[in-house]
């Protein structure tokens, strides 16, 4: 089965540290990702992470979890579970079809219930889905008036650039893409390719070193180095031990 992530955005160390305990006593088959306290900080743990279900605090000191939301507008996948201790934001909250809404202070049967929802959501969302999923033998590279196409063994790794994703080739060749990271993401079969840092997706055979926790970054066989995010390091370790 797989695991099913949460990540936490709360700027209340109180309140973090009740989530916290929460999720180590009764949800055990979760795996906490990260917390954030601030909107930038959540927004990086949101790309880096893909978390399954977030926990969104709506008032954090200098914005709003709205602010959050609005960066990932048709984009995220994740179920949102809103806390806030003003009832106004209630509307605006289901109308960004929020699992759930909860107010503070926190009570542990409303918070138990509100998880509980988020993996039910979960759960349905997966049943609609394929059993296999099938990933593409070739990927195609470039406009409508010039493009390549090549095999995902051929990609070395792929670097955000806004709204756009740099793919290097093995061979040293690069295209600009008008497309996410996150989308390539889905595309490419993660037995093969890692996203080791927000910005980055690497092909795992292409690593020839990564020296923890010396060093923040891996070296590719092109002699590349690629940044690895702290929170993705002993993930990604282990993943190439495995490997």
């Amino acid at each position: 089965m797989r695991e099913i992530k949460i990540a936490i955005v709360e700027d209340s160390d109180n309140d973090i540290y009740l989530l916290e305990n929460l999720l180590k006593t009764y949800f055990l088959e979760l795996t906490l990702v990260g917390v954030a306290k601030d909107a930038e900080s959540a927004y990086q743990l949101i790309l880096e992470t893909a978390p399954d279900i977030v926990i969104l605090d709506m008032e954090l000191q200098h914005s709003k979890g709205f602010d959050i939301l609005e960066k990932f507008k048709g984009l995220h996948n994740f179920q949102t579970i809103a806390c806030t201790s003003n009832e106004q934001y209630a509307k605006d909250c289901f109308a960004y079809k929020m699992v759930d809404f909860l107010l503070k202070p926190y009570k542990l049967e409303a918070l138990v219930s509100a998880i509980n929802k988020a993996k039910e959501q979960l759960t349905l969302i997966k049943n609609s889905e394929p059993n296999k999923i099938a990933f593409p033998r070739f990927i195609v590279l470039g406009s409508l008036y010039e493009a390549t196409i090549v095999k995902p063994s051929d990609i070395s790794y792929l670097k955000a650039d806004g709204r756009y994703t740099l793919v290097v080739l093995k061979s040293g060749k690069s295209t600009l893409i008008s497309k996410l990271l996150g989308d390539f993401e889905k595309l490419l079969d993660p037995a093969l390719f890692y996203r080791v840092h927000y910005s980055f997706i690497i092909n795992l055979d292409e690593v020839v070193s990564f020296n923890r926790p010396k060093t923040t970054f891996c070296v590719l066989r092109s002699g590349e180095k690629v940044p690895v995010s702290q929170r993705k390091a002993a993930s990604f370790s282990k993943h190439l031990l495995q490997g």
